[in-house]
């Protein structure tokens, strides 16, 4: 009767749940994973990495796949993985699979400094089910660094503005944002996200000087990046390739607002602000 008792207590405890949700996440996420095969878009950025060294895949990645080649911080990470792996291609989707399943704690971290236990839980285990989750985590993209990364920024953003206010929030931050747009350029608008939202809480001169100034500074290695290389870019007017410039960023960006908000005014009655998901939350 008391084992009994005990193991009932095991049960309720709170970590001992937490480790079901990232067991059933785990598990969903390796189901039939040597199955899966490359396909086009993950090729793209791997199709070298076993035959020539990391400066000269960035090179590559950027002459085939411009949009892709301005961000390489993904293919720095495969590249180090695979060649521990070069032979088992489902192993290398073990790297997204494993901050897929950080992404997972620090939903569960977040749920519940907002709501409550319960909250986390039920969080962390909707985002351990979603299909869609399951998909990106296992995807050979970048898509898993950036929810992860995405999630780390708002946690410590949360916990730098809100609750603690302690450097070590501010300097976490800082670095996630400086990595952000390395995994995709759109990422840098988290940064922009957070600056209004920094205005609203009561925080003395000093902490909103430290916030600005040191995650202002993140941006600036990419934004030197992009100012460097000048990427070309396609157009979706008119369907060609353009150099890319800061008049053709904001059309661009507002071309697809737009054309994203008639196709759910079509489709669902309603238009529905995808872009705020996408920045905030990694969604897409």
């Amino acid at each position: 009767m008391v084992s009994l008792l005990k193991l009932r207590s095991v049960f309720k405890k709170e970590w001992f749940l937490l480790l079901i949700v990232i067991f059933i996440a785990i598990f969903l996420r390796l189901y039939r994973l040597s199955e899966q095969s490359l396909w086009h878009e993950e090729y793209v950025g791997l199709a070298n990495i076993q035959i020539a060294d990391l400066w000269t895949n960035i090179k590559l990645l950027f002459v085939n796949v411009p949009e892709y080649g301005i961000s390489p911080g993904g293919l720095v990470f495969y590249y180090f993985w695979v060649k521990l792996f070069p032979q088992n291609p489902w192993v290398w989707r073990i790297l997204p699979i494993f901050f897929g399943g950080l992404s997972i704690i620090i939903i569960y971290i977040f749920g519940r400094l907002l709501m409550g236990k319960n909250t986390g839980l039920l969080a962390s285990l909707l985002m351990a089910l979603s299909p869609f989750h399951i998909h990106i985590h296992q995807e050979l993209k970048n898509y898993a660094f950036l929810l992860f990364l995405s999630l780390l920024s708002w946690l410590a953003f949360y916990n730098y503005i809100i609750r603690t206010k302690k450097s070590y929030w501010l300097i976490l931050a800082f670095f996630t944002n400086l990595l952000l747009p390395w995994f995709h350029a759109l990422y840098i608008f988290v940064l922009f996200i957070q600056f209004p939202l920094l205005l609203i809480y009561k925080l003395n001169k000093k902490q909103k000087f430290l916030w600005i100034s040191l995650n202002s500074l993140s941006g600036f290695p990419f934004i030197f990046f992009i100012l460097l290389v000048k990427p070309p870019a396609y157009n979706l007017s008119t369907l060609e390739i353009e150099k890319l410039s800061l008049p053709f960023i904001i059309t661009t960006l507002f071309e697809t607002i737009v054309l994203e908000y008639r196709m759910n005014y079509f489709l669902h009655g309603k238009p529905i602000p995808w872009i705020l998901s996408v920045i905030v939350f990694g969604n897409f």
